[in-house]
């Protein structure tokens, strides 16, 4: 019965010897997927977002509300989880690791979606190119809600898909698709995004066809979605929209020209390279990963008349989620931020599988599949975000992921192998709250009363102030004015650096005192300074 059940919902398969060797294709895959990730899962320092989502998780529980309402601006699912994994353990690696089981239910989802487009080749196809996909590497190895946020989206589409295929009123599918939909939006509200689009696409082609009944339940399904995200439009959003809004974070309207037309296709591009490259933090151009895409795409619209329901359905799906959100991310001033783009993977990579098995299929375009296949395997495997992967590719350059670029721990453990009590530290903004955690980690953290939204206080350590605009010598003034009156000694940690501070404040520092001691380590510099003779 179990069997039965297992088959009618993911494989509509009657032969049970076929779906065990499926299964174990598909386990093949998924170990893949967990070598890749498990790589140097805890080899780096935690970097600015990592931490401050460890710092927010690690308050008590009902300070993690105004934490995440009124400084972290994300829904408060991800901050609870972690509030209770972080009591099990606090190294980089413990912390990381529940990505990389979300990752590989991402995964295991994209293998679902390739079997619901094309069977069994196209969903292990989707789940290879999601086991050896850089950027999904690079968020299964972080911690926060990123890796997530794309296993609820492929599962989303994976309901979804089912629901349009379905002949009668399914009220479990529908259902199974609400619970996930809640889950994405109090993960991530850009997932929300990412699933309510193709959502209210397929509602809106009910209606196009007259399908009555269907289009009652979705709207049914949609206010139970309205009514079990309440909390977050009464306790959160009203709050976190005035922030942005105040911030310049969002561009509330759009003026239609040509130059509107040229940046939205300039950031379809961005958004398709950064699925299969992580550009623009790799050498591979835009252009490789995106051509690709492209090609795929053209030869299926030629041939739309040869393909499946659910093919056309799925092609629907995406120009409207492409369109729609490509609209709202041009009222969104950080046009940069790659990462709330990560669910186009749930899209992109079964269409891209998709495409490629019926290449397979074909005598002539076979070996043009098995090229461009090559060619997504070998631009992945350049891109590794992987420290120890990328030594071997590229062993004389520096770490191109910006958001990884330093590892604090050999800096830490040498102050705190050398410091001696009462010595200040002063750590640029930038490091504060990385700092922070290894205090923690390390057992010496002396904080003396934790608020949220602001540095925990201690004897020894200070916590610099963002310097954001501030002339040069406001900057300056800010980093002596910190320290204790006439201080004979102190530390000096310097990382996430903006512009050309660290040479200003060491200049500055410099006229009175003098560095006896130093650890330089990627993207990290520690000093111990000295008082020279004659400055008091």
């Amino acid at each position: 019965m179990a069997l039965k059940t297992y088959r009618k919902i993911f494989f509509d398969d009657a032969n049970p010897r076929s779906i065990h060797r499926q299964l174990v294709l598909m386990l093949a895959v998924l170990l893949l997927a967990a070598g890749l990730r498990w790589l140097d899962l805890g080899a780096g320092s935690i970097w600015a977002d990592e931490a401050n989502i460890f710092r927010t998780a690690s308050l008590d529980f009902t300070s993690i509300f105004d934490q995440t309402r009124f400084f972290l601006f994300d829904p408060p699912l991800y901050p609870y989880f972690l509030h209770f994994w972080s009591k099990l353990g606090m190294s980089e690696f413990f912390l990381r690791f529940p990505s990389l089981l979300f990752s590989l239910l991402g995964v295991a989802g994209a293998m679902a979606i390739g079997y619901q487009l094309g069977g069994r080749q196209t969903g292990l196809l989707s789940g290879f190119l999601m086991a050896i996909s850089p950027t999904d590497i690079r968020y299964a190895q972080e911690i926060g809600p990123y890796a997530l946020m794309v296993s609820l989206v492929f599962w989303n589409y994976f309901f979804l898909i089912k629901i349009s295929l379905s002949t009668d009123l399914e009220w479990r599918l529908l259902f199974a698709w609400l619970g996930l939909v809640l889950f994405a939006t109090y993960t991530h509200y850009i997932a929300a995004l990412g699933v309510l689009i193709p959502f209210g696409v397929y509602t809106l082609a009910e209606v196009f066809s007259k399908q009555w009944k269907k289009l009652s339940r979705n709207l049914v399904i949609f206010f139970l979605y309205g009514v079990g995200s309440m909390p977050l439009f009464i306790y959160y959003l009203p709050y976190q929209l005035s922030q942005a809004v105040e911030k310049n974070s969002l561009k509330m309207g759009l003026t239609p020209s040509w130059s509107l037309f040229i940046d939205l296709g300039k950031l379809v591009v961005h958004k398709v390279s950064f699925l299969f490259t992580g550009w623009p933090f790799t050498h591979i151009p835009e252009w490789i990963p995106f051509g690709i895409v492209v090609l795929l795409l053209l030869e299926n619209l030629i041939t739309l008349n040869q393909s499946s329901r659910v093919n056309r359905i799925w092609l629907i799906w995406m120009a409207g989620l492409f369109a729609l959100y490509s609209l709202y991310s041009r009222m969104d001033s950080d046009l940069g931020n790659f990462r709330h783009g990560l669910f186009f993977l749930g899209m992109v990579v079964p269409f891209v599988a998709s495409r490629l098995s019926v290449f397979l299929e074909s005598n002539w375009k076979k070996w043009p599949a098995v090229a461009l296949l090559l060619v997504l395997v070998g631009i992945s495997l350049i891109s590794s975000p992987q420290r120890s992967l990328r030594n071997l590719i590229y062993p004389n350059e520096s770490w191109p992921w910006p958001e990884t670029n330093y590892n604090l721990r050999p800096a830490f453990t040498h102050w705190l192998d050398n410091h001696q009590t009462g010595e200040p530290i002063y750590i640029y903004f930038g490091g504060n709250l990385v700092f922070r955690y290894y205090l923690r980690l390390f057992g010496v953290d002396r904080c003396q009363l934790e608020r949220p939204g602001f540095p925990c206080p201690s004897d020894d350590v200070i916590y610099g102030e963002w310097f954001g605009n501030l002339p040069d010598q406001a900057k300056i003034n800010s980093v002596k004015h910190s320290l204790p009156d006439q201080v004979n000694s102190f530390w000096l940690l310097l990382m996430s650096v903006h512009s050309n501070d660290d040479n200003l404040v060491l200049k500055a520092l410099q006229s009175d005192y003098r560095i006896v001691d130093q650890s330089i380590s990627r993207g990290v510099q520690l000093y111990y300074f000295e008082r020279r003779r004659g400055t008091y």
